[in-house]
């Protein structure tokens, strides 16, 4: 049995046990039906017709350090342009996996002054607003969960280790084919004690 097929039929092995299992469960302890309760007595949802109350506080917080870091990018770039009157700035970083996280990382490395000398240096100092998707939100949140440290601190300290133990890697996909075969083998010998032990049974019965 080739290495994948094992991993798929024990899957599907443990898989239906699962559902047997759940399926002679009392049905008191998985009750589906509806139930009364009490409505929540303040809305759910706001009408749509402007900043929420917390999201105009941090706006009010956020612009005028957003715009100062704008200010110094636009005046490093040319002193000629205009820094009265600036707009507010997001980041979008796209899902896509690996790559998504990868390619967002080095565009924010590329905007933060902290980390960089480009020409784009300083203006991730200037955003407001910052979202993510799938890979993209890979990176935000290794980031965002150690507050913030420069994509060097993460390269150097955490991902070098964590991508060399990724299956994702090329070099490694060798180790989960053993991973399979392993499994096939385990398959194999417990299909044996299985036929084993019914055969067993029967010449006893």
């Amino acid at each position: 049995m080739a290495p994948y097929a094992a991993i798929l039929q024990l899957s599907l092995l443990g898989l239906a046990s699962q559902v047997s299992a759940a399926a002679i469960e009392p049905r008191a302890s998985t009750p589906y039906a509806p139930v009364s309760a009490s409505c929540p007595s303040t809305p759910l949802v706001r009408t749509a017709n402007g900043l929420g109350s917390s999201e105009a506080a941090y706006i009010a917080a956020r612009k005028p350090k957003a715009d100062a870091a704008l200010a110094a990018w636009l005046q490093k770039t040319d002193s000629s342009f205009a820094t009265t009157d600036l707009p507010t700035v997001g980041l979008v970083l796209s899902g896509g996996g690996y790559r998504a996280l990868l390619s967002g990382a080095g565009l924010i490395q590329g905007l933060d002054s902290r980390d960089s000398s480009l020409s784009t240096s300083g203006l991730y100092q200037a955003m407001t607003y910052e979202t993510s998707l799938s890979g993209g939100a890979w990176f935000s949140t290794s980031w965002t969960g150690l507050n913030w440290p420069t994509v060097s601190y993460l390269r150097d300290n955490l991902w070098s280790e964590s991508f060399a133990d990724s299956l994702l890697v090329p070099a490694r996909l060798l180790s989960a084919v053993a991973y399979a075969e392993i499994v096939c083998h385990i398959h194999a010998l417990l299909s044996l004690c299985l036929l084993s032990n019914n055969h067993s049974r029967s010449r006893i019965s």
